[in-house]
């Protein structure tokens, strides 16, 4: 009798736990849909959602979960000038993939933390992020993302003061992406070639 006491205590907890889990989940996913709506209108409101949707994501310990919580809370506060608390937030989901080898997710988190540096205006770890990056695509064979990555690994250079490198670099992608009739990648690459004319102040060739 006791042990049928003992079993079914047990039973009783884990069917509480697993409520209580799929009860977080709808309210993860309640969360993503209101960050998703609001975050670009305003992004300082929705702050607070995106906490609760990480405690959530922590709280169950799911790579998935983690991933989407803190790509969401990293851009938003990205979005508010909070560079140093965004990279250390995308250091922490490296640091967490790097341990899986999760290459697909690494490319992109790389991607994603030179971005901030490039917004920091801090073009040596910028680089140094997008290359990394660039690797993981390239390990992949996920060779359509190396060309989006080259692209900004141009405007690295340009930012290094490397500009005819730079270029040279984004001149040639567009070529590729050209092959590949990718349009944003097309458009995207005239802008970064304006960009890296102008930031060696050739503004003839920036404004063509």
């Amino acid at each position: 009798m006791k042990k049928y006491l003992i079993l079914l205590l047990i039973f009783c907890s884990i069917q509480s736990y697993s409520q209580t889990v799929e009860q977080q989940k709808k309210r993860f996913e309640e969360l993503d849909s209101l960050i998703d709506k609001w975050k670009e209108n305003k992004p300082a409101e929705v702050i607070e959602y995106s906490n609760e949707q990480l405690k959530i994501a922590e709280a169950i310990n799911d790579d998935a979960m983690m991933y989407t919580a803190i790509d969401q809370h990293s851009h938003l506060i990205n979005s508010l000038g909070m560079f140093d608390e965004s990279l250390k937030l995308l250091y922490k989901l490296l640091q967490r993939f790097d341990k899986k080898l999760d290459y697909k997710n690494i490319g992109v988190i790389q991607y994603n933390i030179g971005e901030v540096y490039f917004q920091m205006r801090d073009f040596k770890n910028c680089y140094d992020f997008f290359y990394r990056s660039k690797q993981s695509f390239i390990r992949l064979k996920r060779f359509d993302d190396t060309i989006r990555v080259n692209l900004e690994i141009g405007l690295a250079l340009a930012g290094l003061g490397k500009h005819t490198e730079g270029i040279l670099l984004i001149e040639k992608n567009i070529e590729a992406a050209k092959k590949i009739k990718n349009i944003d990648f097309i458009v995207n690459g005239f802008d970064d070639l304006a960009n890296c004319y102008a930031e060696k102040n050739d503004w003839k060739n920036s404004l063509k």
